[in-house]
């Protein structure tokens, strides 16, 4: 822009002279000057021209840009000392001035460069660090993961599986899978069944891979395909009890309790899981369902034992299933206590006990408003 403001006045500085050029056949004095201001302008759209070509190739050019609008405004100081124009001093004066302009841009390219050189460096470290940091996580990831879905992720463990996934290159398949569970964990079921069918041609051979999809399935209410997923799994890996553990739920959901029943015991589904309060808790769901009430109540009392061995507090599904026993038997006070035990261990019980037909058979809706007040 100060090039072009200073070309303009060259151009209306050569209109105030007179031409001292002369001979017999020489142009008429006006001619003269309009031919001597097209040299001018010419000159001056060149320097203009190299300026807009700095623009496109970047720092690299500036040092022959700035030297050629220095030598053009060189020669045009020239003409008007050899053209005698008594302005002459004007005219070096808006040279000192060009060369002020270029000696600041210097000084700018000097720092930009400076500045360009510091953040190369402070991103070579950066990135070395983040490197640094992958390996580590990763080792974290390979060392603490288990081959579930639902439960393969704390806080800690999630938050390292996606600065892994985000920075590093080239995951692994293993640690993609478990980007799909911490979507999973956090609800975005679209998202994880996207990353899990993406990793189709490295896993298809792997059982969890073929849980994961049906758990998602679960969630999202389809249980036909959720049921199909797991009998691929149930076929890679016959005696892992937590996919049969899964058909048991999806046969539960379809309404098959006779059968779902008679796959638990075929499968010795308590033997193999040792017990574990999941397997007793969702196999007490289903002999309530199939009105073994009494015996649904024993193995809520071993699930229940097993979280007072631990010193912990029992999953709110615990009371919240004897509640449902307890409705069915009509023993309504035992029943409301353990709505509101449940209740006060997971808010989300309140909801659960307005659509459950056990609990529903047994109580009003004003009831159950009036125990959840």
């Amino acid at each position: 822009m100060a090039l072009r403001k200073l070309g303009i006045t060259l151009f209306v500085l050569l209109l105030w002279i007179p031409a001292v050029f002369g001979d017999p056949v020489a142009p008429s004095p006006i001619t003269a000057l309009e031919n001597r201001t097209s040299i001018l302008e010419v000159k001056i759209d060149n320097a203009l021209q190299l300026q807009s070509i700095a623009y496109q190739n970047g720092m690299s050019s500036m040092n022959g840009i700035l030297t050629a609008v220095l030598a053009v405004f060189s020669v045009i100081t020239g003409i008007f000392a050899f053209m005698g124009i008594s302005n002459y001093t004007q005219m070096k004066m808006a040279q000192i001035e060009v060369k002020s302009i270029v000696d600041e841009l210097t000084q700018s390219r000097d720092s930009i460069r400076s500045m360009e050189s510091e953040l190369k460096s402070l991103g070579t470290k950066f990135a070395a660090l983040v490197e640094e940091k992958v390996r580590g996580l990763s080792d974290t990831i390979r060392g603490n993961s288990r081959d579930g879905f639902e439960e393969a992720l704390d806080d800690k463990l999630a938050d390292a599986v996606i600065f892994v996934n985000e920075n590093k290159a080239d995951p692994t398949p293993d640690e993609r899978f478990l980007l799909a569970a911490t979507h999973y964990r956090s609800t975005d079921y679209e998202e994880a069944e996207t990353i899990l069918k993406a990793l189709r041609p490295v896993m298809e051979r792997s059982a969890k891979y073929w849980n994961a999809l049906g758990l998602i399935k679960l969630q999202q209410e389809n249980v036909k395909d959720a049921y199909k997923y797991f009998t691929v799994a149930s076929d890679l890996e016959p005696e892992n009890w937590k996919i049969t553990l899964n058909l048991v739920l999806c046969m539960k959901n379809q309404g098959k309790f006779a059968e779902a029943l008679q796959l638990v015991l075929s499968k010795e589904l308590i033997s193999k899981s040792g017990g574990a309060w999941i397997v007793q808790l969702n196999l007490a769901a289903l002999l309530i369902d199939l009105g073994n009430y009494d015996e649904a109540l024993a193995m809520l009392d071993q699930a229940e034992k097993q979280f007072s061995e631990r010193n912990e507090t029992p999953n709110a599904r615990v009371p919240f299933n004897r509640a449902c026993a307890y409705a069915q038997l009509k023993r309504k006070e035992d029943a409301v206590s353990s709505l509101k035990a449940a209740w006060k261990q997971d808010g989300t019980i309140k909801e659960l006990a307005f659509t459950d037909p056990h609990i529903r058979s047994s109580f009003s809706k004003e009831e159950l408003e009036a125990i959840f007040a």
